[in-house]
Protein backbone atom coordinates (compact mmCIF):
# COMPACT_ATOMS: atom_id res chain seq x y z
CA UNK A 1 0.00 0.00 0.00
CA UNK A 2 1.40 3.38 -0.35
CA UNK A 3 -0.34 7.26 -0.07
CA UNK A 4 -2.07 9.06 -2.69
CA UNK A 5 -3.47 12.66 -3.03
CA UNK A 6 -6.64 14.24 -1.83
CA UNK A 7 -9.86 12.39 -0.19
CA UNK A 8 -12.51 11.48 -2.37
CA UNK A 9 -16.13 10.86 -2.15
CA UNK A 10 -16.71 6.87 -1.09
CA UNK A 11 -17.51 5.02 -3.88
CA UNK A 12 -18.30 1.52 -4.90
CA UNK A 13 -19.57 -1.57 -2.98
CA UNK A 14 -18.37 -0.39 0.88
CA UNK A 15 -20.89 -0.71 3.84
CA UNK A 16 -20.01 1.33 7.07
CA UNK A 17 -20.08 -0.97 9.90
CA UNK A 18 -19.81 1.72 12.34
CA UNK A 19 -18.51 0.89 16.05
CA UNK A 20 -16.21 3.91 15.90
CA UNK A 21 -14.27 4.21 19.28
CA UNK A 22 -13.64 7.79 19.98
CA UNK A 23 -10.32 9.09 21.52
CA UNK A 24 -8.88 12.28 21.61
CA UNK A 25 -11.00 15.14 20.79
CA UNK A 26 -14.26 13.18 21.25
CA UNK A 27 -14.52 11.95 17.66
CA UNK A 28 -14.18 8.55 16.41
CA UNK A 29 -11.60 8.56 13.49
CA UNK A 30 -13.75 7.83 10.11
CA UNK A 31 -12.73 4.89 7.69
CA UNK A 32 -13.61 5.12 3.90
CA UNK A 33 -13.13 2.82 1.33
CA UNK A 34 -12.93 3.47 -2.70
CA UNK A 35 -12.51 1.39 -5.55
CA UNK A 36 -15.04 -1.23 -7.46
CA UNK A 37 -13.22 -4.39 -5.51
CA UNK A 38 -12.96 -5.95 -9.08
CA UNK A 39 -9.92 -8.75 -9.05
CA UNK A 40 -6.69 -7.42 -10.08
CA UNK A 41 -8.57 -3.35 -9.80
CA UNK A 42 -6.75 -0.54 -7.33
CA UNK A 43 -8.46 -0.01 -3.79
CA UNK A 44 -7.96 2.75 -1.48
CA UNK A 45 -8.41 3.52 1.94
CA UNK A 46 -8.89 6.71 3.80
CA UNK A 47 -8.72 7.50 7.41
CA UNK A 48 -9.32 11.06 8.91
CA UNK A 49 -9.63 12.30 12.57
CA UNK A 50 -7.11 10.11 14.06
CA UNK A 51 -4.46 11.14 16.33
CA UNK A 52 -2.29 13.61 14.67
CA UNK A 53 1.05 12.42 14.29
CA UNK A 54 0.44 8.78 15.58
CA UNK A 55 0.71 5.97 14.20
CA UNK A 56 -2.03 3.40 13.57
CA UNK A 57 -2.66 -0.31 13.30
CA UNK A 58 -4.97 -1.76 10.32
CA UNK A 59 -6.61 -5.18 10.81
CA UNK A 60 -8.44 -6.53 8.18
CA UNK A 61 -10.72 -9.70 8.67
CA UNK A 62 -12.16 -12.37 6.07
CA UNK A 63 -15.10 -12.06 8.22
CA UNK A 64 -17.20 -10.14 11.42
CA UNK A 65 -16.34 -10.34 14.65
CA UNK A 66 -17.91 -7.75 16.22
CA UNK A 67 -16.10 -8.40 19.94
CA UNK A 68 -15.43 -6.22 22.75
CA UNK A 69 -12.08 -4.99 22.73
CA UNK A 70 -10.65 -2.27 24.48
CA UNK A 71 -13.42 -0.05 25.42
CA UNK A 72 -14.51 -0.57 21.92
CA UNK A 73 -15.71 -3.31 19.42
CA UNK A 74 -13.26 -5.15 17.35
CA UNK A 75 -15.22 -4.86 13.96
CA UNK A 76 -13.24 -7.59 11.80
CA UNK A 77 -11.77 -11.20 12.95
CA UNK A 78 -8.25 -9.97 12.70
CA UNK A 79 -7.11 -12.70 10.23
CA UNK A 80 -4.37 -9.96 9.16
CA UNK A 81 -2.67 -6.77 11.10
CA UNK A 82 -0.76 -4.17 9.63
CA UNK A 83 1.00 -2.39 12.36
CA UNK A 84 2.91 0.97 13.13
CA UNK A 85 1.02 2.73 9.91
CA UNK A 86 1.71 6.55 9.90
CA UNK A 87 -0.61 8.86 10.91
CA UNK A 88 0.29 12.49 8.93
CA UNK A 89 -0.19 15.85 11.40
CA UNK A 90 -3.19 16.69 9.92
CA UNK A 91 -4.58 13.06 11.30
CA UNK A 92 -5.12 11.42 8.27
CA UNK A 93 -3.52 7.99 6.57
CA UNK A 94 -4.38 7.55 3.08
CA UNK A 95 -3.17 3.86 1.44
CA UNK A 96 -3.81 2.18 -1.90
CA UNK A 97 -3.02 -1.05 -3.34
CA UNK A 98 -4.16 -3.60 -6.39
CA UNK A 99 -6.28 -6.51 -5.11
CA UNK A 100 -4.73 -10.08 -6.68
CA UNK A 101 -6.79 -11.30 -9.65
CA UNK A 102 -8.87 -14.22 -8.90
CA UNK A 103 -10.80 -13.29 -6.24
CA UNK A 104 -14.19 -15.21 -5.56
CA UNK A 105 -17.15 -13.37 -6.00
CA UNK A 106 -19.29 -11.83 -2.73
CA UNK A 107 -15.97 -12.12 -0.88
CA UNK A 108 -16.18 -9.73 2.07
CA UNK A 109 -13.15 -7.87 2.88
CA UNK A 110 -13.24 -6.00 6.85
CA UNK A 111 -11.66 -3.11 7.77
CA UNK A 112 -10.57 -1.10 11.01
CA UNK A 113 -7.98 1.23 12.15
CA UNK A 114 -7.25 1.03 15.82
CA UNK A 115 -4.45 3.63 17.37
CA UNK A 116 -3.07 3.87 20.90
CA UNK A 117 -5.09 6.99 22.18
CA UNK A 118 -4.74 8.36 25.60
CA UNK A 119 -8.24 9.99 25.02
CA UNK A 120 -9.73 6.62 24.56
CA UNK A 121 -12.07 4.73 27.51
CA UNK A 122 -8.76 2.19 27.35
CA UNK A 123 -5.72 4.16 25.83
CA UNK A 124 -7.55 3.77 22.15
CA UNK A 125 -9.41 5.57 19.27
CA UNK A 126 -10.93 3.08 16.44
CA UNK A 127 -12.21 3.75 13.21
CA UNK A 128 -15.73 2.68 12.08
CA UNK A 129 -15.67 -0.73 10.53
CA UNK A 130 -15.54 -0.79 6.91
CA UNK A 131 -16.87 -3.70 4.85
CA UNK A 132 -16.04 -3.89 1.27
CA UNK A 133 -18.00 -7.20 -1.00
CA UNK A 134 -16.15 -8.26 -3.97
CA UNK A 135 -18.34 -8.30 -7.04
Amino acid sequence: FGGWGAYEAPTGPWQDEAHGLAGTGGVAPTLFGLGSLEPASVMKLQLAGAVPGSQTNLVIGLSHLGAPFHGGVMVPKPDVVLFGLPVNAAGKLNLSGALPGGLPSSLPLHFQFWTADVGGPAGFSASNGLVGLTP
